[in-house]
């Protein structure tokens, strides 16, 4: 990392230390990573042109910290009133 980075030495043993302490926080935050792009892909498919990745992230942010099954719930009815808007709900 000193080599390959611009982390300082202090940096680095901080990150060394994190994955050390607490080594399912990786798999965590990737694995949230690949559902909300898994998320954002079934939005911009069925929402089409109308999908705005502002409006997306902005639903995915604005409830804080959340369980994905509740994200997912979230993002569904976003896509629910976007085709209804669409529509000329």
């Amino acid at each position: 990392m000193l080599h390959n980075s611009t982390f300082t030495m202090k940096s680095i043993d901080n990150e060394i230390y994190r994955y050390i302490t607490f080594p399912a926080q990786a798999c965590a935050y990737k694995y949230g990573h690949i559902h909300i792009k898994e998320m954002r892909t079934k939005a911009e498919t069925e929402l089409g042109e109308r999908f705005n990745l502002r409006d997306f992230h902005g639903e995915c942010l604005r409830h804080g910290q959340i369980p994905l099954p509740v994200l997912d719930d979230i993002i569904l009815q976003f896509i629910k009133r976007n085709s209804n808007i669409l529509n000329g709900h």
